[in-house]
């Protein structure tokens, strides 16, 4: 692909879902150069037409766009699991409706580990999950959601159900098998953790 393909199919894109910052940009430049003008200004057009959320298509997308499924699938449930991770606490358990990508997050120390990965840990990891999610996807292997903290100490617990854009739709309430509610402090004396959590749900 030519430079004034990529950048004139960039401006296209900005100008519906919003700027990026100059280093993203030159990360998109670098892992897109290998498609050809035509694919790229398929890629844009396909994005424009039909991509429904409020971000910056990811890398992935693009690929999915051009029709490179195999990989790009892996490469966005990745994405998005990274996502959500970096913005939410372990405590609760979560579902992506993904059974691939929960197994995933079990296979790297679960919930309460990946939701605490930084910058470097993610860079060591990302290869490695994406390959493991193509296998799981293949062999229909997963799990029904993620365990969180207090799912795995037996407390009563909330299962998040993440949608595609990392927007949690609800939370379904769960007893434990201890049948306790964590308490937290605020102001004079114990609350329900719930109390304290913003409970979101389905947008109309």
């Amino acid at each position: 692909m030519d430079k004034k393909t990529f950048i004139n199919g960039m401006v296209s894109l900005q100008a519906v879902f919003g700027k990026i910052e100059d280093d993203k940009y030159r990360v998109y430049e670098v892992h897109l150069k290998d498609l050809t003008n035509e694919q790229f200004t398929q890629a844009v057009k396909s994005l424009v037409d039909n991509f429904k959320y409020n971000y910056f298509p990811l890398i992935a997308h693009f690929r999915d766009a051009c029709g490179d499924t195999d990989v790009s699938k892996s490469q966005i449930a990745i994405a998005r699991l990274r996502n959500y991770a970096g913005r939410a606490g372990s405590t609760n358990s979560v579902n992506f409706n993904d059974t691939a990508l929960h197994l995933v997050v079990d296979s790297f120390g679960g919930w309460n580990t990946v939701c605490y990965w930084g910058v470097e840990q993610w860079s060591v990891n990302l290869k490695r999950m994406t390959d493991l999610y193509s296998v799981f996807k293949r062999s229909g292997q997963g799990l029904p959601h993620i365990k969180g903290y207090d799912e795995i100490s037996g407390y009563n617990f909330k299962v998040i159900q993440v949608g595609e854009d990392g927007v949690r739709l609800n939370i379904e309430h769960k007893t434990g098998s201890r049948g306790i509610e964590l308490t937290t402090k605020r102001g004079g004396g114990p609350v329900p953790l719930s109390s304290c959590l913003k409970l979101y749900v389905n947008k109309g």
